[in-house]
């Protein structure tokens, strides 16, 4: 279990702040920036109902920006931080993601499901601190 900073909530090896304040996906990120950390990258089903409890326990039940994008590539989806982005928790039932070419970033719902949204919408978002990359051996070599 990591110590997180006052505010801030642990899971596994990292942690997670919800900004209430209403922000583009753009602006969230580099908010999270300006606390050392990242828009959250979700990649497993625990860490994933983690923060969807996270987010009910502060009795938030709109979506919220999360660190996924396909602005690359239509349909090809890729966490900013560059983990692999093999996790997903699209809300299908409801026709997500709905690959419209105006809709590149990622939400998260405080059920969980996950909707692809424009960027320019304003939400509330996710910073986490995590390990850095090569924590979870993706191919990265530590050089030193």
């Amino acid at each position: 279990m990591t110590s997180c900073q006052d505010g801030w909530v642990s899971w596994s090896d990292s942690c997670f702040l919800l900004v209430m304040a209403l922000e583009t996906h753009n602006d969230a990120s580099a908010h999270c920036a300006t606390l050392d950390a990242e828009l959250a990258t979700i990649t497993s089903v625990e860490e994933n109902t983690a923060v969807a409890n996270y987010l009910l326990a502060e009795k938030f039940v709109h979506q919220v920006h999360i660190g996924g994008n396909d602005n690359a590539l239509e349909g090809s989806w890729v966490w900013e931080t560059g983990e692999p982005f093999f996790f997903e928790s699209w809300e299908v039932n409801m026709g997500q993601p709905t690959g419209t070419a105006d809709e590149n970033c990622l939400a998260m719902k405080s059920t969980g499901g996950w909707h692809d949204i424009a960027c320019s919408s304003l939400n509330a978002f996710v910073c986490e601190i995590g390990p850095p990359p090569d924590y979870y051996n993706y191919g990265f070599v530590s050089i030193g």
